[in-house]
């Protein structure tokens, strides 16, 4: 196995896996940010909608289509945050080119989708579509209403409030009902250009052999948005003495 990691420019590395075994091929686009608590929920809820549809596949049933046709290629949008950054991902995978049937260029066609999902998603008049937007706005907000109904969940939830107060940690990563409710299409679809602006690109390609045409689709898409300006990342981000009580609470609460 063989790692190489590639500098593209304005805060964008690619790293390339690659091993002659795979049989599939792997690209995932992170997007890291510095964690600004009220957009916890914007951001969380701009990613849903990346990969259920985009202009060219406009619902969910087209992008399900797309999907089978590419010999069942996946999507998914991983999400995560560790310390002060959060991650935000868009993930592919699709079948090494030289186990197609027809010869077809699937590791292109799945860069030009995640590409696709990435700068021209759902998009109407500077606001994402409001029925798809309705419905990842539901479930989020059943997925806040599910973390406060787990008990055990909850609890450390609300531990991890008291042991970081003041901290971005303290926040829930899915942002609380208010926020949510607070959110328009437009007001999201705003949230996700600014993402675009701040973040800090890692993209991992993962297969058979070295793919040059990854790194040069993506660096050139990035590189034609207006005022990009990644931020530097917190990752050592020292957290101050906390009073006794939290510091129990947090306990009692993991102890659960």
């Amino acid at each position: 196995m063989k790692e190489k990691i590639t500098n593209l420019g304005n805060g964008m590395d690619l790293v390339q896996i690659i091993e002659p075994k795979f049989k599939t091929n792997t690209i995932m686009v992170m997007m890291m940010v510095p964690v600004v608590p009220e957009k916890n929920a914007a951001y969380v809820l701009a990613q849903s909608m990346l990969t259920q549809s985009c202009r060219k596949y406009p619902d969910n049933a087209a992008m399900s289509v797309k999907l089978d046709n590419m010999y069942g290629a996946s999507l998914g949008t991983p999400l995560s945050i560790r310390g002060s950054v959060m991650n935000i991902s868009v993930r592919g995978s699709v079948i090494a080119n030289r186990c197609a049937l027809e010869g077809e260029d699937l590791l292109g066609e799945l860069t030009d989708l995640i590409l696709d999902c990435l700068f021209d998603p759902n998009v109407r008049d500077g606001a994402f579509i409001e029925s798809e937007y309705k419905i990842q706005r539901k479930e989020l907000l059943d997925a806040i209403q599910a973390e406060i109904n787990n008990k055990r969940g909850y609890a450390l939830i609300r531990a991890r409030r008291t042991a970081f107060e003041g901290e971005p940690d303290a926040y829930p990563m899915y942002g609380n009902r208010e926020d949510v409710e607070a959110l328009t299409p437009a007001s999201v679809y705003a949230a996700y250009q600014e993402l675009l602006r701040r973040a800090v690109i890692r993209i991992y390609f993962v297969g058979a052999e070295e793919s040059p045409q990854v790194g040069e689709k993506f660096a050139a898409a990035f590189a034609k948005l207006d005022g990009r300006a990644p931020e530097e990342l917190p990752f050592l981000t020292p957290s101050p003495v906390k009073a006794r009580n939290g510091i129990r609470l947090l306990l009692s609460a993991i102890a659960l």
